[in-house]
């Protein structure tokens, strides 16, 4: 299917997209020390972020694995001023239904489940196009890193994601970020479900 990669409708403030993207920040996302959390091992999450013009392609998709939450985080290698994020969802029940994205803020399951109000919620559409969603400029200025909760689907058991992208603008760091090396990829048996989001906790961990 075509990846238009066109607005939500499910926004106050739409940012037209065109043909030509001149505002994707895939040159900035510092790839190899992208991590996730409940997905499947056999995608390294940096997969999804791919380059503007392989956002059609849909051999390659990261799934979630104990069920369907799944958290991305996203460093990036340059101060970015995000304007828009970019996803391209899984087919039917399978797309991603809430978005909770953390600017500057590199979190885990754990500290998802203490409720931090986040930078931003976004309403995804039941879509496998790419939509792009508008965020609130103000509040992402200066980010270096993005955490992303996909709190829940449309009624699958898994959540799938063929793409992940980001438009905006970007300055060169002031000085060398201090990267800290994460876990991957989570272990299921550690994945709480996290407090207020469809079908309640479930009985993973401890």
């Amino acid at each position: 299917m075509s990846c238009s990669c066109n607005d939500s409708n499910h926004t106050h403030d739409p940012h037209p997209s065109s043909g030509v993207d001149h505002e994707n920040l895939f040159g900035v996302v510092d790839r190899p020390n992208v991590t996730s959390l409940n997905t499947d091992e056999s995608v390294p999450p940096r997969d999804v972020i791919k380059e503007w013009d392989q956002r059609d392609d849909m051999d390659v998709s990261l799934h979630s694995d104990a069920d369907e939450q799944l958290v991305l985080r996203v460093p990036f290698t340059a101060s970015v001023k995000l304007k828009s994020v970019l996803v391209k969802g899984g087919l039917g029940e399978k797309a991603p239904r809430t978005l909770k994205i953390y600017a500057n803020q590199f979190l885990d399951f754990g500290d998802l489940d203490n409720e931090p109000a986040p930078t931003q919620t976004i309403e995804l559409v039941e879509s496998s196009e790419c939509i792009e969603y508008p965020v609130k400029i103000a509040k992402f200025n200066s980010s270096t890193h993005l955490t992303l909760f996909f709190a829940d689907n449309f009624g699958a058991d898994v959540t799938q994601i063929f793409f992940v992208g980001f438009k905006g603008s970007w300055t060169e760091l002031k000085s060398e970020p201090v990267i800290t090396t994460y876990e991957a990829f989570a272990n299921p048996s550690d994945h709480k479900k996290i407090a207020g989001t469809q079908g309640g906790l479930n009985n993973l961990g401890s």
